[in-house]
């Protein structure tokens, strides 16, 4: 086995694998890019009114004084998906203006708004009945706010996520507002057991396993190329030297020894001194590969070989995906 090149080739492996991770850590990536999420979870029509089978009956309905047709009661939750940090004050602001706004559709008015919960400090207020507008300083990552807003109109439509939208003009550098609809409960999407290591310590965390995962390849590529290159060169050997190699064990060692003519007869691959016995040396490809002398063995030893290197392929595309 030739473990001067098989320490040049791991190096050389384990070089570019470091650069590459290097590389993948600080070069700007669009997962970096700043994300807000605007969530419809639910909406609920406060002005159901069952006549109970007497079409006769009519029912008026006021709020806070107003009278209204339909009212509907959105509960919206805007969440920082992405891992930065939103600032909207200051030097180091990311917002292009200083605050964020959202509009309604022409019909439909937001007559009022209800706080179900914050993780920040920030300020909500209504404008003309169809403008939000959002002040806040920080807002960190996975930080959320939800609230109720209450939306009337004289549309026959149910009002979806549809009615939100924002100006034309982006509100956030290197990010984007997302309206969504989504009826279960953000907090049900699965988190991983890492996630209190935060970014920086995955990211390490990450490029270790991965360089790991990429020796683990080279390896089990190594060995899947390697036995039928190798089996084949032993086979050629076998039909040229394997008799001659034989008669001069025989001719220069002893039976009773124990490195004798038992151990060496018929084993090339035991065998060390062949420059005594002028005989090309034993093929022992890179000693990567398991000696196989059969060739089922060899069959089956590569068609494993290949499928783990396959299986390891696909599980560092997917960590590589998956990367803080």
């Amino acid at each position: 086995m030739n473990y001067r090149k098989f320490i040049t080739w791991l190096t050389f492996i384990g070089s570019i694998a470091s650069v590459v991770g290097v590389f993948y850590i600080f070069y700007p990536r669009e997962d970096y890019k700043i994300r807000l999420d605007f969530i419809l979870s639910n909406g609920e029509n406060l002005t159901v009114f069952n006549t109970t089978g007497e079409p006769e009956i009519e029912a008026v309905f006021e709020y806070k004084g107003e009278r209204i047709n339909k009212l509907w009661r959105l509960n919206i939750a805007i969440i920082n998906t992405s891992n930065k940090t939103v600032i909207g004050y200051g030097q180091t602001k990311n917002l292009m203006f200083d605050v964020l706004m959202f509009f309604v559709k022409n019909d439909f008015r937001i007559i009022d708004k209800k706080l179900i919960h914050s993780d920040f400090n920030h300020n909500i207020s209504i404008e003309s009945n169809d403008t939000i507008i959002l002040d806040f300083k920080q807002w960190r990552s996975r930080e959320r706010l939800e609230y109720s807003f209450y939306i009337t109109t004289d549309n026959e439509n149910i009002p979806d996520i549809d009615i939100f939208y924002q100006p034309e003009e982006r509100q956030i550098i290197d990010g984007d507002i997302f309206f969504l609809r989504k009826v279960e409960d953000e907090d049900s999407e699965k988190r991983l057991l890492t996630d209190v290591l935060g970014i920086p310590t995955k990211s390490v965390i990450y490029v270790i396993y991965i360089l790991m995962c990429l020796v683990v390849l080279f390896f089990l590529v190594a060995i899947a190329v390697s036995n039928p290159i190798s089996y084949t060169k032993r086979y050629i050997w076998k039909k040229k030297y394997l008799e001659k190699y034989n008669g001069y064990i025989k001719a220069n060692y002893k039976v009773e020894e124990i490195l004798g003519v038992d151990f060496y007869f018929d084993k090339p691959y035991r065998f060390s001194d062949w420059s005594e016995c002028g005989i090309p040396k034993y093929v022992d490809l890179w000693g990567f590969d398991f000696g196989a002398d059969k060739l089922i063995i060899m069959i089956l030893t590569t068609f494993a070989f290949t499928i783990l290197s396959f299986v390891q392929t696909v599980l560092i595309i997917d960590v590589v995906q998956l990367f803080p």
